[in-house]
C-alpha cells in the first residue's frame, strides 16, 4: 500500500489522514471535500481506484465514520480529470447510499461541490440515474415507510430531488407516493385513492398523517402497534407517554433502544414494578434483532456503564448546581430531577447482550497480539477522554476481552520491578470486573511505549501487533520506532505492527504528525469504535 492510498484509507476509516484517531473529532463539510480532493485528484495523476476502496471500506463495516465514505464518494462523482472514476463512483453509490440518510447526503454534497466548479451542473445524468434507481428500485411498502418516517435529512426534501430528476412511474402504488410526496396526502388519495393496487399505501401514509395530530396516548399506542411506527414518526409531545414508548420498545432497532435507555429511564419507566422493564429485557435478549444489529461488544460495554451511572451523574451535577447556588454564582432552584436507580433486570440483560455481541460479532484475523497495559490508577471513578462513564482500567480490559474472544494467540502483560514483564491471565469468559480485580492482584509499574517490543526481542518471541493501553500522555516515541524497526528484522516479520491506546490523552501528540511508519496506529482517548479500529488496523483495512 502507497503512502497515498494509505492516506485515503486513514480517511475513509476514521476521518484523518495521520495515524491518530481522537473520538469526537470532526472535520466540516468544506474540510472534509477539500482533504478528500487532494487525496484523490492531483495535477498530474488520480488514484483511478479510490471507489473500490470506499466500496470496500464501506463493506467491512470497519469506519469510525461512515459519513466520510459519502463525502469522498461525492468527490469521485463530481471531479472531471477521469470519466472511468466518475462512473465508478455513481456505480458505488448504488451500494454506499442505500439508507436515505446517506442517498439524501450524496446529493448535498454533490451540490456543494459543484456549487465552486465553473460550469458545472450537479444534476447530470449519472446523479439523476442513481436517484431515479434508488426510488423506483425499492417496493411500494419500504418507499412509503421511508418517506413517512422522514420528509427531510441534512436540507434536502425528498420532494426537492423528485422535482429535479423528473421521477415518474407506472405502478399505481409507487406513483401514488409520489404524488403524496409532491403534493400532499389529499392529491394523492384524490388521484389514486380508487385503484386497489395503491390502498395499502395510500392507507399508511394517511395513517402517518394523522399519528402527527394525535393528542390521545392509548389511541398513540395502539397506531404504533398496527403500524409499526418508529422513534421517527413520534411527535415531541407524545415522547413523556409510558403507553406510547411501551408500544415502541418492540418497533425500536437494538443500537436506537440502547441509545434511548438513560432517556426512559429517567422519565421513571424503568422503575422495579414497572410493565416496560419486561419489554426492555425481552428487546435486549431478542435473538433476531441482535443479529440484525451488528453492534460491537465495546457499543455494549460503554451503553450499560451509562445506564449504570446516569442516576451518579445526575447526583453530582446537582451538588455542583447546589455549590454554585450556595456560592451565588448559579440559579438556586434550577435543579435536575434525580434518576431512578438503575434496574437489576436491564443491567443483567445488557451483561447477557455484550456476552452474545462477542460470540456473533468478534471475527478471528489469526494474527498474533501482544497486549502490554500501562496504568497508573485502577480507579473505577477514573475517566477516558470522550468516555467518561469507563475507566482506563475497564477500557484496557475491555478492548483485551475483545481480542481474546477473537483469537487464541493473545499475551497480555503488565509491568513489574525494573520494567520486566509480567503475564496477566485474563481469559474470554472473565467479566471486565473480574478481568480488572486482576490487573489489581498483578500490581504495576510504568513502561514506556518501546518496552514491550524490546521485551519481546530479547525472549525472541514471535507477534504480529503490539497494543500499548495507557493512560500516561507519552512525550516522543523514537525509542519505540527503532525498536520496532530493529524486532521486524531479527525476528523477519516485516509487517509487525504497533498501536498505543492512549486512554487520557485529550489532544494531538507533536509527535504524531512526524511519524512515517505505516505500521504505527495511535489513539488519543477511548469510545465504542477504538476495538474496531484496533481490528481494521491489524487487519491492514488502513
Amino acid at each position: 500500500m502507497c503512502a497515498r492510498e494509505q492516506k485515503l484509507k486513514r480517511l475513509l476509516h476514521y476521518g484523518r489522514e495521520i495515524p491518530f484517531y481522537q473520538p469526537g473529532d470532526k472535520l466540516t463539510d468544506e474540510e472534509c471535500l477539500s482533504t478528500l480532493s487532494s487525496k484523490i485528484i492531483l495535477d498530474t495523476e488520480i488514484f483511478t481506484d479510490a471507489a473500490n476502496s470506499i466500496v470496500k471500506a464501506f463493506s467491512d463495516g470497519y469506519s469510525a465514520h461512515p459519513c466520510m465514505l459519502v463525502f469522498a464518494l461525492a468527490v469521485c462523482a463530481k471531479q472531471k480529470k477521469s470519466s472511468e472514476l466518475r462512473e465508478a463512483a455513481y456505480k458505488a453509490a448504488k451500494t454506499v447510499c442505500s439508507s436515505a440518510e446517506h442517498l439524501l447526503l450524496f446529493v448535498k454534497l454533490a451540490n456543494k461541490i459543484a456549487a465552486t466548479s465553473e460550469n458545472d451542473s450537479c444534476w447530470g445524468s449519472g446523479l439523476r440515474k442513481v436517484c431515479k434507481q434508488w426510488y423506483l428500485q425499492r417496493d411500494a411498502k419500504s418507499l412509503a415507510e421511508i418517506v413517512g418516517k422522514n420528509k427531510k435529512l441534512h436540507g434536502w426534501f425528498h420532494k426537492d430531488i423528485i422535482k429535479l430528476i423528473h421521477l415518474k412511474t407506472v405502478e399505481p402504488d409507487k406513483a401514488a407516493i409520489v404524488k403524496y410526496i409532491l403534493f400532499g396526502i389529499k392529491a394523492a388519495k384524490k388521484e389514486f385513492g380508487e385503484n386497489s393496487e395503491a390502498n395499502e399505501v395510500l392507507n399508511y401514509l394517511q395513517a402517518v398523517e394523522d399519528f402527527k395530530h394525535l393528542t390521545d396516548e392509548q389511541q398513540a399506542a395502539r397506531s404504533i402497534e398496527i403500524h409499526h411506527f418508529t422513534l421517527d414518526h413520534v411527535p415531541p409531545h407524545l415522547l413523556k407517554s409510558k403507553e406510547v414508548w411501551g408500544a415502541l420498545i418492540g418497533n425500536l432497532p437494538l443500537p436506537v433502544l440502547l441509545k434511548n435507555l438513560e432517556r426512559i429511564g429517567y422519565i421513571g419507566f424503568l422503575k422495579p414494578n414497572s410493565i416496560l422493564v419486561n419489554k426492555v429485557v425481552d428487546a435486549l435478549n431478542d435473538e433476531t434483532a441482535i443479529a440484525e444489529s451488528h453492534l460491537h461488544p465495546a457499543q455494549v460495554y460503554i451503553f450499560l456503564r451509562n445506564y449504570e451511572m446516569s442516576s451518579k451523574f445526575l447526583a453530582a451535577e446537582n451538588a455542583r448546581k447546589k455549590r454554585r447556588a450556595e456560592n451565588g454564582s448559579g440559579e438556586p432552584k434550577k435543579f435536575t430531577k434525580a434518576a431512578p436507580k438503575p434496574n437489576p433486570k436491564i443491567i443483567s440483560a445488557l451483561h447477557d447482550l455484550f456476552t452474545s455481541t462477542c460470540k456473533l460479532f468478534l471475527a478471528p484475523t489469526g494474527l498474533r497480539y501482544f497486549v502490554a497495559i500501562d496504568l497508573k490508577s485502577l480507579s473505577p471513578t477514573d475517566k477516558c477522554y470522550r468516555c467518561s462513564h469507563v475507566s482506563p482500567a475497564q477500557a484496557g480490559v475491555l478492548t483485551t476481552l475483545c481480542l481474546l474472544h477473537a483469537d487464541r494467540n493473545v499475551s497480555v502483560c503488565v509491568a513489574g520491578a525494573r520494567e520486566e514483564l509480567v503475564p496477566v491471565e485474563l481469559s474470554a469468559s472473565m467479566t471486565v470486573q473480574q478481568g480488572v480485580k486482576k490487573l489489581e492482584e498483578a500490581g504495576m509499574q510504568r513502561m514506556k511505549i518501546s518496552t514491550p517490543i524490546e521485551w519481546a526481542l530479547k525472549k525472541k518471541e514471535e507477534y504480529d501487533v503490539f497494543i500499548l493501553i495507557t493512560d500516561t500522555i507519552h512525550k516522543g516515541n523514537n525509542n519505540a520506532i527503532c525498536a520496532l524497526q530493529k524486532y521486524r528484522e531479527e525476528m523477519n516479520i516485516p509487517k509487525a505492527k504497533l498501536i498505543a491506546v492512549l486512554l487520557k490523552c485529550h489532544f494531538e501528540p507533536t509527535w504524531v504528525r512526524d511519524l512515517n511508519d505505516p505500521g504505527v496506529f495511535v489513539v488519543g482517548g477511548f469510545d465504542g469504535l477504538v476495538p474496531r479500529l484496533i481490528e481494521a488496523f491489524s487487519r491492514g483495512a488502513f
